[in-house]
């Protein structure tokens, strides 16, 4: 193993040297340069500002975005006849790809139960990643699992869509 590595591993005493705040950090310029020489689109950028950073902003583009594509599938197989569905289902589907960590247990993947145990988490199997099932779904959703049964379908390719937009994001990163 590298010596330079065994120091950063094994515990040290405190230096009290006056260090530059900037020297090796990385600034906001080099990550929008980097970005930029990537060649994201839109929606690439938005997901990964949406899922890494938390953007806000990030979020509500790629949404208005992603309402148009649903729209499209929509058309296609039949509009819904309640209002508000396809909002609803595109919702969902970004909050799955996006928000993945259990918020039963925060991803830890252990509950506590009855304040003297602790268990695995139900909801994740212990893996710190919510099982989205389509009883979730629909509860989530708060339309009847009728209804979202009958558009289930719809549903899963509004969410294959955004699961190829974040992997094509990741791959022109990683090239």
């Amino acid at each position: 193993m590298n010596p330079e590595l065994l120091t950063l591993l094994l515990p040290s005493s405190p230096t009290y040297e006056v260090r530059s705040i900037t020297h090796n950090a990385l600034t906001p310029q080099d990550i929008a340069h980097l970005l930029a020489k990537k060649r994201l689109n839109k929606k690439e950028l938005n997901i990964l500002l949406a899922k890494f950073i938390d953007s806000d902003s990030a979020h509500e583009e790629l949404f208005d975005e992603m309402m148009d594509s649903a729209c499209a599938i929509f058309m296609k197989d039949g509009v819904p006849s309640k209002p508000g569905i396809i909002r609803k289902f595109t919702r969902l589907a970004l909050a799955e790809t996006l928000f993945t960590k259990c918020f039963i247990c925060k991803g830890v993947g252990t509950v506590v139960v009855n304040n003297s145990s602790i268990e695995k988490c139900p909801h994740c199997d212990g893996t710190g990643e919510f099982i989205y099932e389509d009883v979730h779904r629909a509860h989530i959703m708060k339309i009847p699992m009728k209804l979202y049964k009958r558009h289930r379908k719809q549903y899963f390719k509004i969410r294959e869509e955004v699961v190829d937009i974040e992997n094509e994001a990741l791959r022109k990163l990683g090239d």
